[in-house]
């Protein structure tokens, strides 16, 4: 069964993209789904939804790892965010 089709609106300060705020995952037996979520100027949630079979999760792993390892070559260790002062 075909589905409906449907509009989508994208908030204009979103259009280009943006770093996502947080990131949530959960799987299920043949699935992997990883969603972000980023908050518009006016507090609304906005959220995108990967869902790519278990299998090849392994594969974007894979991948991930070696854009991080290419990454780091280029521009240095990543290091996360902290406080001034902290050690």
């Amino acid at each position: 069964m075909a589905e409906e089709p449907f509009d989508v609106v994208v908030p204009l300060e979103l259009e280009g993209g943006v770093f996502a705020e947080r990131l949530s995952g959960w799987f299920t037996p043949d699935a992997i789904t990883l969603d972000f979520l980023v908050r518009t100027a006016d507090q609304q949630l906005v959220t995108t939804r990967v869902r790519i079979p278990a299998t090849a999760a392994l594969d974007v792993r894979s991948e991930l790892e070696q854009v991080i390892r290419d990454y780091e070559l280029t521009y240095g260790e990543i290091h996360r965010p902290r406080e001034r002062g902290d050690a």
